[in-house]
């Protein structure tokens, strides 16, 4: 990954922030989230004057991403669709296989912005080794630094 397509934030509020002035214009573009989801990508939206579509996730199947429903909700004005994986407030991880439909489905039309802010929580496998195989997929997740701190058992 070349360092001109890191963006570093101070936490995700701000990543999407960023996201949503970059490429949402007033009056004309829209967001693509499911829903129950990370109220930020709304706040973010409304705050640019764009428009939110909301996809509901199928509670039935434990709050499930149908990415038919997603894709088929899809319209050319949407500029930014967001996959929160785990899911915040309903702790779920989406399966990969309906991801990547999604990325693989919406590649060169919209940005794909998957979320994992919560990977360190989950038993599935962060997605980072995707950001080479679509150009129009972003990431936000935690940045792992390491440190030899006191505060973590280890002499500086």
């Amino acid at each position: 990954m070349p360092v001109s397509s890191l963006l570093v934030a101070r936490g995700s509020d701000e990543a999407i922030d960023v996201l949503s002035r970059i490429f949402l214009r007033a009056g004309a573009d829209s967001i693509l989230q499911c829903t129950p989801s990370f109220g930020m990508y709304q706040v973010a939206a409304h705050i640019q004057g764009a428009g939110v579509i909301n996809v509901a996730l199928d509670r039935e199947r434990g709050f499930e991403l149908d990415a038919d429903r997603l894709l088929a909700a899809w319209r050319p004005y949407v500029k930014l669709v967001y996959l929160c994986s785990p899911n915040n407030p309903t702790g779920n991880s989406f399966a990969l296989d309906a991801m990547e439909r999604v990325c693989s489905a919406l590649e060169g039309k919209a940005v794909v912005v998957i979320d994992e802010a919560y990977i360190e929580w989950s038993a599935r496998a962060s997605v980072t080794a995707w950001l080479g195989r679509y150009r129009t997929v972003a990431y936000c997740g935690p940045c792992r630094r390491r440190t030899r701190s006191p505060a973590h058992g280890s002499e500086r």
